[in-house]
């Protein structure tokens, strides 16, 4: 069998989504197994990395001296209480504190939190920067469900593109009678000699 760059790039295609697919599986796998807290964890490691890739942070954000945590609710003084902390690295040279309010929230039987952001300048005791996030931690559809939800048409497309002719008959259609054999030709008469 002979693969081509034409045939090669349908096979790419497919282990990606494959692979990609058995990771989104694994990690919303994962992500349901955990408590309500770590996967406010969980987020709140993703969407730090996500405001820096995005520039969506003030200088400040990288010279922190300390990170203070306030809990507005039981279950968030619960939370801290436990452990739940700000991916921020703080260093003794830094010149600003974080302020950290985290609340949670339940609506329409989803439970979710709030972590509000105040970038606080210890110099002039200013806030500089202020932010709130907010993350569901239940209830809400998957990356995956997403994903398939906008990716409908061009999964259809893919799947089309790299289909191999069914040659197999269909159970609706009664079975062709394969075409006739040619009938070998006789081969030419040879002549007969003629009497003398």
């Amino acid at each position: 069998m002979k693969f081509g760059v034409k045939s090669g790039i349908p096979i790419l295609l497919i282990v990606f989504a494959l692979g990609w697919t058995a990771d989104s599986i694994l990690t919303q796998y994962q992500f349901a197994r955990l408590s309500p807290r770590d996967r406010l964890q969980y987020l709140w490691n993703r969407d730090f990395a996500a405001l820096q890739r995005a520039n969506s942070v003030p200088p400040g954000w990288y010279h922190l001296k300390e990170i203070v945590y306030l809990g507005g609710d039981p279950m968030a003084k619960l939370w801290i209480n436990e452990g739940l902390r700000s991916p921020h690295p703080i260093a003794e040279s830094g010149s600003y504190r974080l302020d950290v309010m985290v609340l949670t929230f339940e609506e329409d039987n989803q439970l979710g939190a709030i972590i509000q952001y105040n970038l606080v300048n210890l110099k002039t005791s200013n806030m500089e920067w202020e932010r709130g996030r907010t993350f569901i931690l239940s209830g809400a559809p998957s990356e995956w469900d997403e994903w398939v939800a906008t990716s409908k048409s061009w999964l259809r497309q893919m799947l089309k593109t790299t289909k191999a002719p069914n040659t197999k008959p269909s159970l609706d259609q009664p079975p062709q009678a394969p075409p006739p054999k040619p009938h070998p030709q006789a081969p030419p008469a040879k002549p007969h000699p003629q009497g003398s």
